[in-house]
């Protein structure tokens, strides 16, 4: 059983602070087999001169520092570099790259890999990406044993991401954690006392979904490669100032008496796909759920092109019978669409601000409608942040005869996706319900 989370935030905010404290409790015991390495600043005179590698041997009892990059005034046309620092990609073929394959091996104790960070210096090794994938997708080679993967990602800045940190990201089995200085100081106690039980205590009862339950406080909830505000001119605060006068658009798909939208479901349905927020109710019910950006990705998997009617008092005749059709499809196939929440998701003018309408107290209640409908033998969650919510609402026991499964997000702020491939991957998590697709 392999336990895999990231921890992403600013530079300098604490990211490896907290490894080292994890390292220092877990350290010592005979139990536990550490592996993988850290990075750490070199300083000279008081002056930051480079970054250096903390590795473990192959027998993970002696740490040995290494350089990653010092420093360089001048630079050759090939030289691998970030920024003024000429980086050493031996070394991170040797040490990094090494310490992390030493995973797998037929000792009996538990694991913790390290793996500090997944960043552009080492990414500058061309086998140190294909080195973290090995490591994510191999399993402990036997079923008692129990590994412990703690990385750290580095924070997108104006939508920049890295591919390897996007799709990192993107994996169903890795937590992603945001450190501040908010909550670093919780987050290090709450790391430290999950992973201590998880790894050194025999008769720890701790699911993983029992330890991401207990560290849905911090996950990262930031859109995936969500671009900027920066505009042409790079005038950010512009952006911003344009986007917050901004105000809703009374001719919305919905009504404003934000009663949320029912189960849409037909007779004896299959997969129950759930969302976070509700949809408002429209005055004519024929059309719930009209403005969501699933139906884009069901189209795709349905043969129906389609967009989301966002102001139903401006669509076509075309466009809600595309709706009506499309609509039809998916539910004949056996699907019916929900949400997680009662509480609907307004429209308002900046993304964030949107989101702080929606206070999420009011769960729907998906337990009963499941029982109502025993045919339902599937829930696929629009995204993780649905997932989380729905675990914190629901006990999992009373669903152990339903398979969950989580889809990538079809909003728009997913871009690391096009919608072929989420599309594609809806289609893949779903092909045993529709075998016909």
């Amino acid at each position: 059983m392999a336990l895999k989370i990231f921890l992403t935030g600013q530079p300098s905010i604490g990211k490896t602070t907290i490894i080292q404290s994890v390292v220092d409790t877990l350290g010592s015991n005979s139990k536990v087999k550490i592996s993988g390495f850290y990075t750490a600043e070199c300083r000279k005179g008081g002056d930051r001169i480079g970054f250096d590698i903390l590795h473990w041997d192959s027998s993970g009892s002696c740490f040995k520092r290494e350089v990653l990059s010092r420093f360089s005034s001048s630079f050759k046309k090939n030289d691998p570099r970030v920024g003024k620092y000429l980086v050493d990609t031996k070394n991170v073929d040797k040490y990094c790259v090494s310490s992390i394959a030493n995973v797998g091996d037929t000792s009996s104790d538990n694991e913790l890999v390290i793996v500090d960070e997944v960043g552009k210096m080492e990414m500058l090794c061309p086998s140190f990406i294909p080195a973290v994938n090995e490591l994510l997708n191999n399993k402990p080679d036997n079923d008692d044993k129990k590994r412990m993967i703690l990385g750290t990602l580095p924070t997108p800045r104006y939508g920049r991401v890295l591919d390897a940190v996007k799709d990192i990201r993107a994996r169903d089995d890795v937590i992603v954690l945001q450190v501040n200085k908010a909550n670093r100081d919780d987050l290090k106690e709450k790391l430290v006392s999950l992973l201590d039980d998880y790894l050194v205590n025999d008769d720890s009862k701790a699911s993983m979904m029992d330890i991401q339950r207990e560290l849905d406080p911090f996950l990262y909830v930031r859109p995936i490669g969500a671009p900027s505000m920066k505009t042409d001119n790079g005038s950010t605060k512009k952006a911003k100032a344009r986007q917050a006068s901004k105000t809703p658009d009374d001719s919305t798909c919905v009504d404003k008496a934000s009663q949320a939208c029912g189960p849409l479901v037909a007779v004896s349905p299959k997969v129950l796909i759930l969302g976070e927020t509700a949809s408002p109710l429209p005055s004519n019910t024929e059309y719930s759920y009209c403005e969501r950006s699933m139906w884009i990705v069901l189209g795709k998997m349905f043969g129906v092109d389609f967009k989301p009617i966002k102001d139903i008092s401006k669509a076509n005749k075309e466009q809600l019978d595309s709706f009506v059709k499309l609509q039809s499809i998916v539910l004949s196939k056996g699907v019916c669409i929900w949400d997680v929440y009662a509480d609907v998701h307004e429209s308002g003018g900046e993304r964030n601000k949107r989101r702080k309408k929606v206070s999420k107290s009011n769960p729907n209640d998906v337990a009963s409608f499941l029982v109502q409908n025993p045919s339902i033998h599937k829930i696929a969650f629009i995204g993780k942040k649905a997932f989380t919510s729905f675990v914190n609402e629901v006990s999992l026991s009373d669903l152990q005869d339903v398979e969950l499964t989580t889809l990538p997000s079809s909003s728009p702020a997913n871009s690391r996706m096009s919608v072929d491939e989420k599309s594609t991957q809806w289609k893949q998590s779903l092909v045993r319900n529709f075998p016909n697709l």
